[in-house]
């Protein structure tokens, strides 16, 4: 048997998902410009094309490109020898659309080496600027991920050597952690870490949260999912986390209200025992009062209700 937290009324549903959003509890969090990886990096912010003709069409607005990203190429998928805009688009196609399962397949954007120019029409190897008409192929370029975002230095995107990818900025607002082997927001320098948590997928979506584009956040219990992910949980009154079951917000005034509950309903003699629990939150066993409401944990330092019997 297992005793959970009561549901919240809708306005607090409202207020814990904001809360749930903002730091430190749990603070911000860090997302992919692109997923990738790779081990040399060239190019970088503004690309690796000289001054010129190219960089003065560089400063113009760019409309080429897909709704993923703004860009004067087109990748030439390795896989498949398909021209695509970006690999998100080839994935769409190739991969989520493709209705042969034995035909399904995902581009390595390393193993990319062509690029088609989207203002010339010349097929050559993947550079920072055309080698035909010299357009620079956008304004961010990182010839490492195979990344060209003429939104890029709005974004502040920034290569992190240790991810091997180019990550959404700024810089400075992030560090890299070693043991959960991602950038994670500064204001999380004090998380619990897991190793490598952030090279698995969401509990909830199964999305592979390394390379994912949607924002990722670390639990107070050190496992990892997407900030929305969280955020639907929340709005569905599920209130632990779905690995370990440990509350993933403060619950500590729905713990006040259901010792409440439990003070003013007094269970029947014939159902009045002393039950072993186990809580999920301290991970202490105790024995405690049964009722039907709820089953507190006796650790003086938890009080939780989000525990089961044993």
């Amino acid at each position: 048997m297992e005793a959970g937290p009561a549901d919240h009324p809708e306005e607090v549903v409202a207020e814990l998902v904001a809360l749930a959003a903002a730091p430190p509890n749990p603070p911000e969090e860090v997302g992919a410009a692109e997923a990738g990886e790779g081990e040399e990096k060239s190019g970088g912010e503004g690309g690796d094309a000289e001054k010129g003709e190219g960089e003065e069409r560089a400063e113009v607005a760019c409309e080429l490109g897909c709704e993923h990203y703004k860009r004067r190429c087109a990748l030439v998928a390795p896989c498949c020898n398909k021209v695509y805009s970006c690999r998100f688009c080839h994935d769409e196609v190739e991969h989520d659309a493709q209705p042969d399962v034995k035909q399904k397949h995902k581009v390595d954007r390393r193993a990319v080496q062509e690029m088609v120019c989207l203002v010339c029409d010349a097929r050559q190897p993947v550079a920072g600027e055309c080698a035909q008409c010299h357009a620079v192929m956008a304004r961010y370029v990182c010839l490492q991920c195979k990344l060209f975002d003429d939104e890029g230095l709005a974004k502040k995107i920034f290569h992190c050597d240790d991810c091997t990818i180019c990550r959404v900025g700024p810089r400075e607002n992030f560090f890299h952690c070693h043991g959960c082997g991602m950038c994670l927001s500064t204001a999380m320098r004090d998380h619990r870490c897991h190793q490598e948590s952030m090279h698995q997928n969401c509990p909830v979506c199964q999305e592979y949260l390394f390379d994912s584009r949607s924002n990722a956040t670390v639990l107070k219990c050190g496992h990892t999912m997407h900030v929305q992910c969280q955020n639907d949980m929340i709005r569905a009154h599920q209130y632990v986390c779905p690995v370990c079951s440990v509350s993933i917000i403060d619950m500590s005034a729905t713990w006040a209200q259901m010792r409440e509950v439990v003070a003013m309903t007094p269970m029947p003699e014939e159902c009045k025992m002393i039950v072993r629990i186990l809580c999920n939150d301290c991970n202490q066993e105790t024995d405690t009062d049964f009722h039907i409401d709820g089953l507190e944990c006796r650790n003086a330092a938890c009080g939780s209700f989000n525990t089961r019997r044993v």
